[in-house]
C-alpha cells in the first residue's frame, strides 16, 4: 500500500512541475559568481530539481554509509 502511495505522490508532483515548467517558458539571465548566462525559466528550474533530488539521494546514502559504520 505504501508504495503505491509513494507511486501516486512521485506522479502528482511530476505533473504538477510539468504545468510549471510548461507556463515558465521566458527566458531569464543568471548570474553565478563570475559566471553569467541566460536559459529557459523552465530549463533552470528542471536543473535544479535535478539538483535537489541528487542532494538528497545523497545525502540519505551518506547517512545510512554512516550509521552502518556505527553498527559494525
Amino acid at each position: 500500500m505504501l508504495e503505491k502511495a509513494k507511486l501516486a505522490g512521485i506522479l502528482i508532483g511530476a505533473v504538477l512541475f510539468l504545468v510549471v515548467v510548461l507556463q515558465n517558458t521566458d527566458v531569464v539571465t543568471i548570474h553565478f559568481l563570475w559566471l553569467t548566462g541566460s536559459l529557459p525559466l523552465a530549463a533552470l528550474l528542471l536543473l535544479t530539481l535535478i539538483a535537489g533530488v541528487l542532494g538528497g539521494w545523497l545525502g540519505r546514502k551518506l547517512l545510512h554509509l554512516r550509521r552502518s559504520r556505527h553498527h559494525n
